[in-house]
Order: structure tokens, then sequence, then C-alpha cells
């Protein structure tokens, strides 16, 4: 097992964060040791090589509404639009500057 901040990710496909467990849908392994981690409940993770958290986001179920938030933010974030334009402009946020190493 992982531990990663509040997160642990376990080899079963499970992950605990925050006290709640779910299971991991999908780990997609991204350049320079990223992972964007996906749960089978609608939610996930982008996670820095430092093992870090650094996005969260949830899908609002029957809306093309997700909400996302920074590490160190509590202020969560609405994006409109599909999961694949999502995951591409948090890319591009965080290739753009979003400072990794607050």
């Amino acid at each position: 097992m992982k531990n990663v901040v509040n997160t642990i990710i376990g080899d079963n496909n499970i992950i605990i964060r925050n006290s709640t467990v779910s299971h991991i849908k999908n780990v997609e392994t991204l350049s320079r040791g990223w992972k964007w981690v996906e749960s089978t409940e609608g939610s996930g993770f982008l996670l820095s090589p430092e093992r870090d958290s650094v996005v969260d986001y949830v899908l609002i179920i029957g809306t093309s509404d997700i909400r996302y938030r920074f590490r160190d933010t509590e202020s969560w974030l609405l994006f409109v639009g599909t999961e694949k334009e999502f995951k591409d402009f948090i890319l591009k946020e965080v290739r753009d500057g979003y400072d990794l190493h607050k």
C-alpha cells in the first residue's frame, strides 16, 4: 500500500480517502510519473509524482457538471462539459503553471 496525503491506494483496487472507501475504476499513468485516478463512484483525483493529490473532482450524476478543487483550497469550482473535456482542461491548467509545490 502507498500512503498519499489522506489517501491510501491498495493493490486490490481500493482507495481510502478521508475515512471513505471507494473502488478504483481506472488509473492512467501520465508523463513524468503523474497519475489520473478514477473511482467507481464518479469521483477521482490527479496525483503528482510526489504522491500528493493535486486536483480532486466529483461528477454530478444526471448532468454535465463536474465539481473540482485544487490542492490546499476549500472552494469547489464548477466545470460544465464532458469528462474528457474536463480532463484535458485540468491537465492544461497544471501544465500552464499551477504551482504544484505550494
